[in-house]
């Protein structure tokens, strides 16, 4: 029988949980400082061996901690940095901090636009009639599936018919290599739970939080260049919404 918490009528692993939580978002506890010994907790709580234990694995579980063999629990750094109002480069980003970073792309194929036309911030992003190069790409950090990203790129682009996969690592690169630089983008955040099919490729649970960001990329003179849809894990990643 799980023990309560006779105040609340919680189990008492939840409070030892939501207590490690607090002290993580407070910035008591820091990406990489190790938390208390299972023996620490049993003595401060005055709990079981195994209330700690479920306490601790439920933020093992989300990514929150981490264990380490033979040296204890630690707290978990987000593996990605996702940037909300500058214009984000995933490749750049994972090189920048030298983190181990794989991109696995689909082949591009002519459809119709579906990502920008339900957004209404988006008015107008497509020419009536206009096909795009639709295709997805998951992203990994150190092994891990991060982000599931969906971009569709207007037909005018034609230089994308038969493009080499590997071009489509980094959208940035690809298009300052061709003369057109992205300049600013607008996104749309919403927060939401990861169907099955996006908890099998980001390797999670169904039913898991993530992040959807839904946008699009503009050249300098406001021309729409791509538009995505990212699916992004939660657990792996923090979003920064400075506009410096």
């Amino acid at each position: 029988m799980t023990r309560k918490n006779e105040a609340t009528a919680e189990p008492l692993y939840y409070k030892i949980r939501n207590d490690l939580l607090l002290a993580i978002r407070e910035r008591r506890l820091r990406p990489d400082d190790k938390i208390p010994t299972e023996l620490e907790l049993m003595e401060h709580y005055g709990v079981s061996r195994t209330t700690v234990r479920r306490a601790v694995s439920d933020l093992v579980t989300n990514g929150t901690l981490r264990k380490v063999q033979g040296a204890g629990t630690f707290v978990s750094a987000p593996k990605y940095t996702r940037h909300l109002v500058r214009v984000s480069s995933f490749t750049l980003d994972c090189e920048r901090h030298h983190r181990d970073h794989e991109t696995i792309v689909t082949q591009p194929v002519l459809t119709q636009p579906v990502l920008a036309e339900p957004h209404e911030e988006f008015p107008e992003c497509f020419q009536p009639g206009e096909r795009v190069y639709s295709f997805r790409r998951l992203r990994k950090i150190e092994g891990d599936p991060v982000m599931i990203e969906y971009n569709e790129v207007p037909e005018h682009f034609d230089f994308m018919e038969g493009i080499a996969i590997e071009r489509l690592c980094s959208m940035v690169r690809l298009f300052e290599g061709m003369g057109v630089p992205l300049h600013g983008q607008r996104s749309v955040l919403d927060a939401s739970i990861a169907t099955r099919q996006e908890a099998e490729l980001l390797n999670i649970r169904p039913g898991s939080p993530v992040y959807i960001i839904g946008g699009i990329a503009l050249s300098s003179g406001g021309r729409l260049i791509y538009a995505f849809k990212q699916v992004v894990a939660s657990e792996r990643c923090k979003l920064d919404i400075g506009t410096w």
